[in-house]
């Protein structure tokens, strides 16, 4: 089959049917269809031609346009006279405050603290916690130092495969359930609010 475009004898095989191929002489991209033909798209060749539209906007003229700008009236103060009292250095006296790490701090002391700064806290009770495999997922889940809790004691503390935490804050709460989602243990849930 010769290339459409630079008539270069080129070899087409069943496998290049009904794809895209690019001709390795001129690097021509045409379709070849399934027959095995060559498709190549037609251009129209663009047209210099002036249209009656563009002969009738050539004759048309605009005025430039003058910017000039506003004149300023210059004013002139007494210069500002600085308080010589006053000290400049009195800021860098002062620790910067560390807006996002304070937050966190915040945040971070609340969620160990195991006073009741809200009057919302959660029991939970866990049961089921009868194999090997589960009881080291389920120490693996609350043996973080952000619970604030000793693990081993809570381990120690499974009667039956059943062990209760008690008044649990909100965010304790939360993490606990988001580490025991995918655990297979039954937990009960009870919300005490306080007044």
């Amino acid at each position: 089959m010769n290339c459409p475009n630079c008539q270069t004898d080129v070899k087409i095989t069943e496998q290049n049917y009904g794809s895209l191929f690019t001709c390795p002489s001129c690097q021509a991209a045409y379709f070849i269809n399934f027959e095995g033909q060559a498709e190549f798209g037609e251009m129209n060749e663009l047209s210099l031609e002036v249209t009656p539209e563009a002969k009738a906007i050539e004759g048309f003229s605009v005025a430039p346009i003058t910017f000039s700008e506003p004149a300023i009236e210059q004013v002139v103060d007494a210069p500002l006279e600085l308080n010589q009292d006053y000290q400049i250095n009195a800021f860098l006296d002062q620790p910067a405050l560390n807006g996002f790490a304070a937050a966190a701090q915040d945040i971070s002391d609340f969620g160990n603290s195991d006073t009741q700064v809200a009057s919302l806290n959660y029991d939970l009770v866990i049961s089921g916690l009868d194999t090997v495999e589960i009881l080291s997922l389920f120490k693996e889940a609350i043996d973080d130092s952000r619970f604030g809790w000793e693990s081993n004691s809570i381990m120690k503390s499974i009667r039956n495969g059943e062990v209760s935490l008690l008044r649990l804050n909100p965010v304790k709460a939360y993490m606990l359930s988001k580490r025991l989602q995918f655990l297979d243990v039954q937990k009960n849930w009870k919300q005490n609010v306080l007044s």
